[in-house]
């Protein structure tokens, strides 16, 4: 990861999983007994195009917000007057979006750049928590879709899993996504 990955104050799975997702990898932790294990897998792709006509898209909400921030301010290592601090502006965003909001990212862990050979890597560390402030901060463009068993269409070792790849057709455009969630209801 560009920078490095800071965990402070956040949740380590939701540092883990995007990185994991995006190497093309799967991973469930279950719990047996008192351990946890965890099961690293390739994710299948389901073969077959999902869709209302075809009985197995039971509902599509679709979400989108506006970003909350263009610019960060990224305050470093040191205190009070020799505390460093370096700005991020994401002009495109500004530019698109016609607005100009400010944010401000605390990166007191980056190193301490007395020594003229850290500059580079304080700021390469700033910078990169600056970015990942910018991208919390960007807009939202969510499509939440609920699927519906059929006899195409099953959950579970012979249909589709959690981590696992499938295409919808959401309103004439297909849709290729990982399932990461499976509520199972049982309708007697």
């Amino acid at each position: 990861v560009d920078g490095g990955a800071s965990y402070r104050m956040h949740p380590i799975p939701d540092r883990i999983y995007p990185g994991i997702e995006m190497a093309g990898i799967g991973l469930r932790v279950r719990q047996v007994g008192t351990n946890l294990v965890f099961d690293v897998y390739e994710p299948r792709t389901y073969p077959q195009v999902l869709s209302v006509d075809g009985r197995t898209v039971k509902s599509v909400k679709h979400r989108r917000s506006r970003p909350r921030a263009s610019r960060v301010v990224i305050g470093g290592p040191g205190e009070a007057k020799e505390r460093r601090y370096r700005q991020l502006v994401d002009t495109a965003r500004e530019t698109r979006y016609g607005f100009c909001g400010e944010t401000f990212r605390d990166a007191r862990d980056a190193k301490d750049d007395s020594e003229p050979e850290n500059v580079a890597a304080t700021n390469a560390t700033m910078d990169a928590r600056g970015r990942e402030t910018l991208t919390e901060a960007a807009a939202v463009n969510g499509l939440s879709i609920t699927l519906a068993e059929s006899s195409i269409f099953t959950y579970g070792s012979n249909g589709v899993l959690v981590g696992d790849k499938v295409t919808a057709d959401v309103y004439g455009t297909q849709v290729t996504d990982t399932v990461n969630e499976a509520r199972l209801e049982l309708v007697a």
